[in-house]
């Protein structure tokens, strides 16, 4: 549809004639307009859905990490060792302020 109205516009750009010099201009920038709003769209949808595809996939990334970490830090030996760490840091007072 949008073909068929830039072929609109190349009469105004081709014509010759009293008042050309008034026209041409506007059919330039009709079917200037009309191709670069083709055009446009064409190129910029698959870089913004690729962008987004990237970014997805780290926060899945991310996500999947932070899974994995949870799983191994609750695991029986590391409840052990945090509850020594624990033990051993308010035995020494460390968590206390200093007077």
């Amino acid at each position: 549809m949008e073909a068929a109205t830039e072929l609109r516009g190349l009469p105004l750009i081709l014509a010759g004639g009293g008042g050309t010099e008034l026209r041409r201009p506007l059919g330039v920038v009709m079917v200037g307009g009309l191709a670069v709003s083709q055009m446009l769209p064409l190129s910029t949808t698959p870089v913004v859905y690729l962008a987004f595809e990237r970014l997805s996939r780290r926060w899945r990334g991310r996500k999947a990490r932070r899974k994995k970490l949870a799983l191994s830090l609750s695991s029986p030996a590391n409840r052990r060792i945090r509850e020594v760490v624990r033990g051993i840091s308010t035995d020494q007072g460390l968590h206390q302020p200093s007077a």
